[in-house]
């Protein structure tokens, strides 16, 4: 039986049923009401859903455990009530390179791209990362520094099945 109350307790359950979630199920799990969601998916914001035969559905997929998505936009909810859809499409679309880079789930080293930095700066690395975010794989290539912090995204690729996904990542190196 799981608290009602718990929106967490409500997420960790919808996913336990079924990898595919009905729109209720679906708004469990990324934290939002039903009718966000549907407002969402109109404008073209929100979690990818897919159509079976004439049902809405989100697919659950395995690492939808580290989708770091629903807890931003609880956390933002929380902060901004009253307009958070738009405030979450704005944060996230000024700070998708760290999203993406902190959704990572694995990563390639490509080469090392000193030459084309200023003299002086610290030695700067191109790598391809796989990841998942706002419930779709993605494939990007980052320039990182020296300590490993996301300088530049210059590419993102999504994906709905992680056997494409892992396709172009190993197609990088």
């Amino acid at each position: 039986m799981t608290d009602e109350t718990d929106p967490n307790a409500r997420a960790d359950q919808a996913r336990k049923e079924s990898p595919f979630l009905d729109t209720n199920r679906a708004a469990d799990y990324v934290g939002l009401s039903r009718r966000t969601l549907e407002k969402m998916r109109t404008t073209g914001r929100g979690p990818r859903y897919r159509k079976h035969g004439r049902y809405v559905r989100l697919h659950c997929h395995i690492h939808a455990a580290l989708d770091t998505f629903p807890l931003f936009v609880s956390t933002v909810r929380e902060e901004f009530p009253d307009d958070f859809g738009a405030i979450v499409d704005d944060i996230i679309e000024a700070e998708l390179g760290d999203f993406c880079w902190e959704s990572r789930i694995a990563e390639l080293s490509l080469r090392s791209v000193e030459d084309l930095f200023e003299e002086g700066d610290d030695a700067r690395e191109e790598v391809g990362i796989l990841g998942y975010f706002r419930g779709r794989y993605l494939v990007a290539t980052c320039i990182v520094d020296a300590d490993r912090r996301l300088r530049w995204m210059p590419r993102v690729r999504y994906f709905d099945e992680l056997a494409d996904a892992e396709r172009a990542f190993q197609a990088m190196g």
